[in-house]
């Protein structure tokens, strides 16, 4: 069916609706009937729904209305779909306040009201709900509704894009860029433009693409801004201008590298199933079918695990469907976690402590194949490494047998996302905002080069910065003097104000290049761009703090900055 406007942007809470916790409501019927409904037997989910709605629980009103809003189960109705999400939005539930304002907005199911659908927003909005902010915020900027208010609209774009909506993330990128409502700020434009690009706001890819081809709040770089021209080109924001006129600066070697980095890109997002790919669908229950089709792997591992222990007898098909949710109610309730019948990360590793399978007792008896260095870059408890330290590991952990997750891992950049599976009592190092590397600028890089011939403790060496890309012109790399050895890969590399400019990678192959020049060349060392490491983190949504490099600090301070903050990585066969 195709989705009226008001459909397209109610689906986000559509799928709220079926994904968020059942507050309040524990009652076997009611979660039998949201595996139904899940299982798109509307027509067995339908009665029980209905008699909840009736009763007055919430969650059930949304959901009797989201079925006659969407005809699951009977007959469309939006007059009757209006009526339970008001029901239900009066006693305070923000899913329901957000459709109400979207019917307003658009007249579904009611006459068009403006003003009405901006103190729908506006309840949904206070309540968090971070596309009624969007929408509110959108009202103020063009005085839909409300009077026409710059600073209001960039009020309510902030709360949206904290809380990770891309296309309030672009508004505040081009309020900052253009000073509405907020001090034009460029930096601050470019920082809001890359948390929505890497969620792949086409526009968003564009503005920022061209930040760094012209080096507006960024440091110029063209090799960036064709990139990012380049997705924004393939999600259809046409860029063939730009991209014509520096594909002329560009050698062979970049123009393959970046199309490899744009192929990753495109690859990556076609496995992902998020919420913006149901309104780019156009039908929800289409996107439904084609998630649930795909299965995953995590919900795979579990029902392993659940089967192992008895708790589960079905196929491990990946699909989290009603003999699979019983199972994980079972088995959180035996252990006392909070019942949801969710799979999550933390629930695999209930399921792995129960089977005497807990990672760290298994990193603990694993042989070390090798070994490298990272750093703690979120309050979170998130670690930065290069990706070759963790490929091809049985397991990970720090040097004292803790185990950590490869949250995320990236070849083309050579970046992996580690996180520890209890809390680190590591402070995290803020990457450097403003001004870009200068050459001669002053590094120093911290790590555990060498370990176990020569120390057990960190290594800490100085340098400057001597070019400011690395081989073939490649500008997701820059070159450094600080003497580098095996072990120093995905150690920091900190600026002379103690903020994080870079990632150690590698080191040049002296005796290849030795073989080659007649040569032995010195302190030729290489390390991972801040831009590129930063879009890694954004685009893993990795919470990070940034600092300006105005206040330089003595050696030694940073070297105490680099041995707190900067870990083994140990890699186990």
């Amino acid at each position: 069916m195709n989705l009226s406007p008001h459909k397209i942007l109610a689906a986000i809470s559509f799928v709220a609706v079926l994904s968020g916790p059942v507050v309040g409501q524990t009652d076997p019927a009611f979660l039998g009937a949201l595996d139904d409904y899940e299982a798109h037997d509307y027509h067995a989910a339908l009665p029980v729904v209905e008699s909840f709605a009736q009763d007055g629980v919430l969650s059930a009103q949304v959901l009797l209305g989201t079925m006659y809003d969407y005809g699951l189960g009977m007959p469309e109705d939006n007059t009757k779909a209006v009526e339970w999400y008001i029901r239900a939005a009066t006693q305070g539930d923000p899913t329901a306040q957000f459709m109400i304002g979207t019917m307003y907005q658009y007249g579904d199911g009611i006459a068009v009201d403006h003003a009405e659908a901006a103190k729908w927003y506006r309840a949904a909005g206070q309540n968090g709900d971070p596309d009624a902010q969007y929408e509110l915020a959108v009202m103020y900027d063009a005085g839909q509704g409300v009077p026409k208010d710059y600073s209001e609209s960039a009020n309510w774009y902030r709360l949206a894009a904290d809380s990770g909506h891309a296309g309030a993330q672009f508004n505040l990128g081009i309020a900052y860029r253009d000073g509405e409502g907020v001090p034009a700020n460029l930096i601050d434009a470019a920082y809001w433009f890359r948390r929505a690009a890497n969620q792949g706001h086409h526009d968003a890819q564009y503005a920022l693409g061209y930040a760094f081809a012209i080096g507006e709040g960024v440091t110029e770089d063209i090799v960036e801004a064709y990139f990012l021209f380049s997705l924004a080109d393939e999600g259809g924001t046409d860029s063939s201008k730009p991209m014509e006129i520096i594909r002329e600066d560009l050698s062979p070697y970049q123009l393959r590298s970046i199309n490899e980095r744009v192929q990753n890109w495109v690859a990556r997002e076609e496995s992902t199933s998020s919420a913006s790919s149901v309104a780019e669908a156009g039908s929800t229950a289409a996107a439904m079918d084609r998630a649930a089709s795909k299965g995953s792997e995590l919900v795979s591992t579990v029902q392993s695990g659940l089967s192992m222990l008895g708790y589960y007898s079905g196929e491990a098909d990946g699909l989290n469907g009603r003999s699979t949710k019983a199972a994980i109610r079972e088995f959180q309730s035996d252990f006392e976690i909070d019942v949801t019948g969710d799979v999550t990360s933390d629930l695999a590793l209930y399921v792995g402590a129960a089977l005497g399978l807990s990672a760290s007792s298994d990193a603990s008896s694993e042989k070390i194949s090798k070994s490298g260095s990272g750093f703690v870059v979120s309050a979170d408890g998130y670690l930065i490494t290069n990706a070759h330290v963790v490929e091809e590991c049985a397991s990970v952990s720090l040097a004292d047998n803790t185990a950590l997750n490869v949250e995320a891992f990236e070849s083309s950049s050579d970046l992996a996302l580690l996180k520890t599976t209890r809390r680190l009592p590591k402070p995290a190092l803020p990457l450097r905002t403003g001004r870009g590397l200068r050459l001669g600028e002053s590094v120093l890089v911290g790590g555990f080069p060498l370990s176990g011939f020569v120390s057990s403790d960190i290594n800490i060496t100085t340098g400057a910065v001597s070019a400011l890309s690395g081989p073939g012109q490649d500008r997701r790399l820059f070159q450094l003097t600080a003497p580098v050895q095996v072990g120093n890969s995905g150690g920091p590399v900190l600026d002379s104000a103690g903020n994080i400019v870079g990632v150690v990678v590698s080191k040049l192959d002296a005796l290849s290049v030795a073989s080659q020049t007649g040569d032995v060349p010195q302190n030729v060392n290489f390390a991972i761009s801040l831009g590129t490491l930063q879009s890694f983190l954004d685009a893993h949504g990795v919470n990070y703090e940034m600092r300006p490099s105005s206040l330089p600090k003595a050696n030694v301070d940073l070297a105490e900055l680099a041995r707190a903050s900067t870990v083994r990585i140990e890699c186990h066969d």
